[in-house]
């Protein structure tokens, strides 16, 4: 091996976990397109190199594009590529901080309406009260289901009071 070994190591890996990634796509084009949606960066690099390595092994004749789509509150922390003497790996990553939030408000689907409270805001509130109408527009079941996933995505931005104030003050 050209190096002087000092250890043998016994080695084995066993593994029963399941691995399931966010969104996996089949393309026009008969290539994949994987998303991952995080919160954190920590230990993405390795993780998105062991979805690379399952996914192909499933599809080997298939081109694979992965991208990570970051919603933490925090400065994305990892370089997204792993380096090594026999290993060059890299994904791309798309922080929603850098959408402008205008995008998905303009969208006549609801879901990319409420994804708006995670992209770039000028006014929080304006952009909350519009999507808090479009909600408040739904039969009571569904605007119930809205309303909880855009709790829960307010609170990746530490909005939750706001919408709670805002949603309080529209009576739903």
């Amino acid at each position: 091996i050209g190096r002087e070994a000092v250890e043998l190591l016994s080695v084995e890996f066993a593994s029963t976990q399941k691995r399931l990634p966010d969104l996996l796509f089949l393309l026009k084009d008969d290539s994949l397109f994987h998303l991952e949606l995080q919160s954190r960066s920590e230990g993405m690099d390795w993780r998105m190199l062991m979805y690379y390595s399952f996914i192909r092994q499933r599809y080997p004749s298939r081109i694979l594009v992965q991208k990570v789509l970051y919603v933490g509150l925090k400065a994305w922390q990892s370089e997204s590529v792993i380096e090594e003497p026999n290993l060059s790996f890299r994904y791309e990553v798309v922080d929603f901080r850098s959408i402008d939030c205008r995008e998905l408000l303009d969208s006549p689907s609801l879901e990319e309406n409420i994804l708006a409270i995670l992209c770039r805001i000028d006014n929080q509130k304006e952009v909350i009260q519009e999507i808090l109408y479009r909600i408040s527009e739904l039969p009571i079941k569904a605007r119930a289901d809205a309303l909880t996933k855009l709790f829960i995505l307010s609170r990746l931005r530490g909005l939750e009071m706001v919408v709670k104030t805002e949603a309080e003050e529209m009576s739903l």
